[in-house]
């Protein structure tokens, strides 16, 4: 009987560090490293790894205001030509210079839907209580 609680003991101990989802700040998830994360409809996650858990931020896509809305090469939100889709807005290119979802680096929009941004080190859990 030991044996099994020990055993149980153990499992839990285990699937804690793994599996580890649960609410993280205003607006973050957490997840274990190996955590199949649920589908997210009409939206994107932007995620943050350490050692035993990836921070994820999840937003919708914006609505794309063009006629002929352009289907990104990376990710799932779409945007109008001259426009960027980032973290649930969209922006003009060349026209924001914003904190990016990580919480520490500065991003601009560009052509093609691709966002440029500097290089300073981001820590997951910071970029859960920091203001973007």
């Amino acid at each position: 009987m030991l044996r099994i609680s020990l055993t149980v003991i153990v499992v839990i101990v285990l699937l804690g560090i793994s599996y580890g989802r649960e609410q993280y700040g205003d607006y973050c998830e957490k997840f274990g490293l190996s955590e199949i994360q649920p589908p997210i409809f009409n939206g994107e996650r932007f995620c943050l790894s350490d050692r035993n858990y990836k921070y994820c931020r999840s937003y919708n896509c914006p609505t794309p205001d063009c006629l002929h809305p352009l289907a990104p090469a990376t990710g799932v939100c779409q945007y109008c030509e001259g426009k960027c889709s980032y973290g649930g807005t969209m922006y003009n290119i060349g026209g924001f210079s914003i904190k990016c979802l990580d919480g520490s680096n500065m991003c601009a929009c560009s052509r093609n839907n691709r966002i440029l941004k500097t290089r300073i080190a981001a820590y997951p859990r910071d970029m859960c209580f920091k203001k973007t």
